[in-house]
Formats: structure tokens, sequence, C-alpha cells
């Protein structure tokens, strides 16, 4: 197994021993890989995902049932936990794979972190990711379960956030670009009625935001489904 496969796998591995995968949901380019590899059936490498950081997202609201010592869980499996002394986040490394945890940010948005106790770590604040907290998929590949977003909103989720993206100075990469085209190869490949009646029900500024990016898509085309709803 090349090395990226096996520090993403680690990660589920290290998930699936917490018996409680339902409460941590693969998100990101991962989950785009994912989604093609194993729900749509289209193999992509995971090398054309350009990323060697991988993003879960916990919902604020999460209940566990018991306690759960995420941080010498996942050092077991070789990666090394680091906590910002300025933002208190929690983050792991393993050469050169990131893992970083993420939940919804309050609508003031002037929180840095927010800590779940129940399994010791404080997670990244991030706008707008309420809108992959419904209705969860679970793949299992190799006996491993994985949680994922629901493909609609993960879809719309892209090209939301797709508005907020910059130019990395220091690597160049637009991410703005890679979100908008993960984010209609998956809306291209679900039911479009149902990504319609989703979007429908997003606040007004949401849809605006998500309609500039399908126009600087290379298929503003698809503009059209949506006008109107």
């Amino acid at each position: 197994m090349n090395p990226l496969l096996n520090n993403f796998f680690d990660i589920i591995k290290a998930i699936n021993e917490t018996q409680a995968t339902d409460k941590f949901v693969i998100i990101g380019s991962w989950a785009y890989w994912v989604y093609n590899n194993y729900l749509f059936k289209n193999k992509i490498a995971a090398e054309s995902l350009h990323t060697t950081d991988i993003d879960i997202f916990i919902s604020r609201n999460t209940r566990f049932p018991n306690k759960i010592e995420i941080i010498p869980l996942l050092e077991n499996h070789g990666f090394k936990w680091f906590r910002s002394l300025t933002s208190e986040i929690d983050k792991f490394e393993r050469e050169d794979f990131k893992i970083e945890f993420l939940t919804e940010m309050k609508s003031k948005g002037v929180e840095k972190n927010f800590p779940f106790r129940a399994i010791g770590l404080n997670a990244i604040t991030i706008r707008y990711l309420e809108l992959l907290n419904e209705n969860y998929i679970k793949i299992k590949i190799n006996d491993l379960d994985i949680t994922l977003p629901d493909p609609i909103n993960y879809a719309l989720h892209k090209l939301l956030i797709a508005q907020l993206r910059k130019t990395n100075p220091k690597t160049n990469i637009n991410k703005k670009e890679k979100d908008i085209r993960q984010g209609l190869d998956i809306m291209t490949k679900v039911e479009i009625s149902k990504v319609q009646d989703r979007y429908s029900k997003l606040p007004k500024k949401w849809k605006q935001k998500i309609l500039k990016s399908i126009s600087e898509s290379e298929r503003p085309i698809l503009i059209s489904l949506f006008e109107n709803k």
C-alpha cells in the first residue's frame, strides 16, 4: 500500500477502535476520494488529491457514551500530538501527514476552538460546517467503517466554502478551484432533484455564494438548475 493510503487507513483503524465511528466524520478531499472509489465506483488515485491532510468533523452537539482517550490512541498509531500555544488547537502528524479535528463555529465567529472533554481534545471551529451535520452515510472498506457526510450536503458545502478560499502564497495552491471542481463532480453524480431541494432550504447568502462558485466553474450552465429555488 502506498504511504498516503497507509496513513489514511491507519487513522480509520484508530477511529474504529473507539467503537464510535459515527461520531467522527471524514470530510474534505479524503471524503471526495472515498465517494468516488467506493460509492460511485469511479477509481481515482489518492495522489490526485494533492493533500496530505485529513479533516475529521465532530458536531459540537455530539454526546459520547463513554470517555475516549483519542490522543494516546492516535499516538499508538504513530501520530505525534501537538497543541498550539496561541489557539490551543490540537493537531496530529506522522511524517508529512496531518490530522485536524473540526467543528461548527457559532454565528458570531469569535471562538478559536471548541473543547470536546469526552475525548480530551480541542477542535478547530469553522464556518458553514453545520451544513454537513445531518444524514451521514457509512461505508465499509476492508472491514473498517467510515462515516461521511451525505454527498449532497458535501457538494453544496464545497461550493459554498470555495468563496472563502484564497491562494496559499507559500505553495501557490488555489483551493478555491479544487473545492469548486470537487463540489460539482459530486453534485453531478447524485440525484439533482434532491440537490435542488436541499439548496432551496439554505439561507439566501449561502445560495448566492454557491451560485457564484458555479458561475466560476467550467460548467456555468448548471446555474439554470437552481434559479428560482
